[in-house]
């Protein structure tokens, strides 16, 4: 890539395909006749380890970005949370598309961000 055009062509490219797949996946997720919000709840982590991987430039299978788990905490292994999945899936895409989005980051070479977005993107696709 090395051509600063040429990245944020490609970083748009991809990024946009991640989000509209978040999109279509947690849509049929959330919105079935038989509702799977847990794979919804996954699929938005996962696209946020992305990001931190795109964002520091470090996609390697031992990044701190890349440990992303959920473990218990609670002694007696009973968890109560409450999310709104699709308000979540929304404000991943804001994060990425927003004014204040990762994509105007990208476009101001805001610390170094294309470079790191380089790195990341040849290690995911080799």
């Amino acid at each position: 890539m090395s051509n600063p055009n040429n990245t944020i062509t490609t970083a748009r490219n991809f990024l946009k395909e991640k989000i509209n797949s978040l999109k279509k996946d947690c849509e049929q997720c959330l919105f079935s006749k038989h509702p799977a919000p847990f794979p919804a709840l996954l699929y938005c982590f996962s696209v946020i380890d992305l990001l931190g991987a795109l964002f520091s430039g470090n996609a390697e299978d031992s990044a701190p970005t890349t440990q992303l788990k959920i473990e218990p905490t609670d002694q007696k292994g009973e968890f109560w949370f409450r999310i709104s999945l699709w308000d979540f899936v929304e404000d991943i895409e804001d994060s990425v598309f927003g004014s204040n989005g990762y994509m105007n980051l990208l476009l101001k070479n805001v610390g170094n961000s294309q470079d790191n977005f380089e790195k990341a993107y040849k290690k995911i696709h080799g």
